[in-house]
């Protein structure tokens, strides 16, 4: 170990956990002046060597052909660098486990099945919820005999999925602080909302509500339906009779027939130019038919000049 000492006059605080040493009684002791570059690569120097005579007092290991030395606990305390984690909010159970006085016990590992008489795990591999083990459900005495009771017990699975599910979201919007469509609770409902839904209930019957049983001091509802009034057709005298005729005859005399000018005067622009476009298609179908004529003509022609040439 002889050659591992150091010089006894460098006092220095070492943190073997942190690989971390510390010397500030050099700088107490001595000037800003005379710390120069050679000094403190010096005492640097020093402070190292004895920094490594401490981790080689340590007990080593090799790992992978390489003595490694064991550190122990750091001494130092390191400021953070990211903030301490806020504490999570409490679910409804918890809550209610805390002001119950519930205790969380551990569940074991293994539970007796008392169908085959042996201990099998609570989950994964054989376990006591295997598939296969329900292949008989029992039927209640007073039990309904044309149920599935398989296919209900499916339905009672998802249904209990899908209300912790339910109850997972709600606690996530109240550890967020969060309003969430229809996770408040019922009775936060105000005197308004109430009206409504009383309201929406009763005009949900087929008379709209005029024949259901009214509250004690509720006020009647008011009739947005106006009744139609109609002319009675039959006058009550003579006089009234005529006058009736008379505004008939006027509205059919003086009555002048409402004319759409716009589009009247679409017709008219839209008329010529149909009739120009149907005499262009009449005349290209007249060259398109003279055109097949005269290449049927032309290629008989051809014909009749190939079997002159062969006799």
């Amino acid at each position: 170990m002889a050659e591992h000492e150091v010089d006894s006059e460098v006092y220095v605080e070492l943190d073997v956990g942190n690989l971390c040493i510390t010397n500030i009684a050099l700088l107490k002791s001595s000037n800003e002046k005379n710390l120069n570059e050679n000094v403190l690569q010096h005492v640097a120097a020093l402070g190292a060597q004895k920094l490594i005579s401490e981790i080689l007092k340590l007990p080593s290991q090799y790992h992978e052909h390489v003595p490694v030395a064991k550190l122990p606990q750091p001494t130092t305390v390191i400021p953070r660098e990211k903030p301490v984690p806020k504490p999570k909010a409490e679910t409804k159970w918890e809550k209610f486990a805390k002001d119950k006085g519930i205790k969380k016990t551990r569940r074991d590992r293994v539970v007796w099945d008392s169908t085959t008489k042996d201990w099998k795990p609570r989950f994964g591999y054989q376990s006591i919820k295997n598939k296969n083990a329900d292949w008989i459900k029992e039927i209640p005495d007073n039990g309904d005999q044309n149920i599935d009771y398989f296919a209900k017990a499916k339905e009672e699975k998802k249904e209990r999925i899908a209300k912790n599910e339910y109850q997972r979201l709600r606690n996530i919007a109240v550890a967020s602080k969060v309003k969430v469509t229809n996770l408040e609770s019922v009775d936060r409902a105000d005197k308004h909302q109430l009206a409504r839904s009383l309201k929406a209930a009763k005009t949900a019957t087929a008379s709209l509500g005029r024949y259901t049983k009214k509250l004690t001091k509720e006020r009647a509802p008011k009739d947005k339906m106006k009744p139609r009034q109609f002319n009675v057709n039959i006058p009550k005298n003579i006089k009234e009779e005529k006058e009736h005729s008379l505004k008939i005859f006027e509205t059919m005399e003086f009555k002048t027939p409402k004319l759409n000018i716009p589009e009247a005067v679409q017709r008219y622009m839209i008329k010529p130019l149909k009739e120009i476009t149907t005499e262009q298609r009449a005349a290209q179908e007249r060259k398109r038919h003279a055109k097949r004529g005269k290449f049927l003509t032309q290629k008989l022609h051809r014909g009749k000049k190939k079997n002159h040439h062969k006799r």
